[in-house]
């Protein structure tokens, strides 16, 4: 199931997906405006009693909290030792209201609605020439391929498991991908055939700006895919910092690498988009607006720009690629430009100092370090099992 909705029948479940989402970012910028006791306690308790109209039970609620708590508890602490106890309580409060009013949404908006709301959303997109259909194929590339690429991950490691690599993320990872983008290939040609037209908007002499082949729109849709597919590996620890360490980010820096830098950072743009309209896409099966006006949002929000600033700069070496400048080019978007939008996002929404923050986000860099190694790998892999691809 891709979606967190709960049937009702409440005024909430009724309201449309955009009057909430409009809703949501009128809250958002009130509480960051006025971060005053007497605005954000009452909000919460007014969040509250819009799970009870809807008859979303607590226990949804601390479902929808668990994740994040020991994030929340640590800022609490953080917050009461160099601010003082109300400080601490005001951040608290301030963030698990965005996320339950986020999360809120998700709970009474069926995907399908938020997706159509999306779609007429995207008709300004003709003003700069380029055709809303086409983001919506993608759209509905992106779901079929989810669940596709899924079975093909299952499939991969069932068959390493015989092999007893079933430990070894290379050694799935690889095929998975290189399997993949033949099927992609496949999919364009089967669009091209039935007539698929990449100037199809061009009236009146008012062609698209940026016009987007069958296999540009595939590529897209193909990577968000395997964005999401690779949450299903289990994060793994450190042995040291105890720090958790997800496969998802290998998604941002292979795609840049793979597609290149336009159909990257269009492929974790649309994945972006999938997971605020509620696909519990990220490892643990979490999703919804309320992930970005998280600590780790901004990471997230970050992963469209890696992947445009890899692609780049895979595109201006391509003659001349070695080892050493694909490591630089994965460390500079995979975790210099990630962090760069990232930790700041993290310290204003957890109401800490930059410094903190930086302090905090370090942890994560021996992972980062490890998951452009193996971005390396896989992008030199996958040219080596397909030396004619792109």
């Amino acid at each position: 199931m891709l979606s967190d909705y709960i049937a009702g029948d409440s005024w909430l479940h009724r309201l449309a997906p955009g009057g909430k989402i409009l809703a949501l970012m009128a809250a958002g910028t009130l509480l960051f405006i006025l971060p005053s006791p007497a605005i954000i306690f009452p909000a919460l308790v007014a969040v509250l009693a819009l799970y009870r109209i809807a008859q979303i039970s607590a226990r949804v609620i601390v479902r929808q909290l668990r994740p994040l708590l020991w994030i929340l508890l640590l800022l609490f602490v953080i917050q009461w030792w160099v601010a003082d106890l109300v400080s601490a309580m005001l951040v608290i409060a301030r963030l698990v209201t965005l996320l339950l009013l986020a999360s809120l949404i998700t709970l009474t908006t069926r995907m399908s609605e938020m997706l159509e709301t999306l779609e007429r959303g995207l008709g300004w997109l003709r003003f700069l020439h380029i055709n809303p259909a086409k983001v919506s194929l993608a759209l509905s590339l992106t779901l079929r391929f989810i669940p596709v690429l899924a079975n093909i991950t299952a499939e991969v490691r069932e068959a390493q498991k015989a092999r007893g690599l079933d430990n070894s993320m290379l050694a799935v990872v690889i095929p998975v991908v290189v399997r993949t983008l033949k099927m992609a290939d496949d999919i364009a040609a089967a669009l091209e055939a039935r007539a698929y037209d990449p100037r199809l908007a061009e009236q009146h002499g008012k062609g698209e700006r940026w016009a987007l082949s069958a296999r540009d729109l595939v590529y897209i849709a193909l990577f968000a895919a395997i964005t999401a597919a690779l949450g299903l590996f289990p994060p793994f620890t450190l042995p040291v910092i105890a720090v958790p360490i997800t496969a998802q980010t290998l998604g941002c820096m292979l795609a840049g690498a793979i597609a290149g830098a336009r159909c990257g950072a269009l492929a974790l743009l649309l994945f972006d988009v999938l997971i605020f309209v509620g696909l519990p896409l990220l490892p643990g099966g979490r999703g919804g607006a309320g992930i970005f006006l998280g600590p780790g949002g901004g990471f997230l929000l970050a992963w469209p720009l890696a992947a445009l600033c890899i692609g780049g700069l895979y595109q201006y070496s391509r003659q001349a690629l070695s080892i050493s400048k694909e490591l630089l080019f994965m460390a500079l978007g995979g975790i210099v430009v990630i962090y760069c939008c990232g930790v700041p996002w993290a310290a204003v929404m957890a109401g800490v100092t930059l410094k903190q923050a930086v302090l905090g986000a370090l942890g994560f860099i021996p992972g980062d370090v490890i998951k452009v190694v193996l971005a390396v790998l896989v992008a030199r892999a996958v040219r080596r099992a397909w030396p004619t691809f792109h």
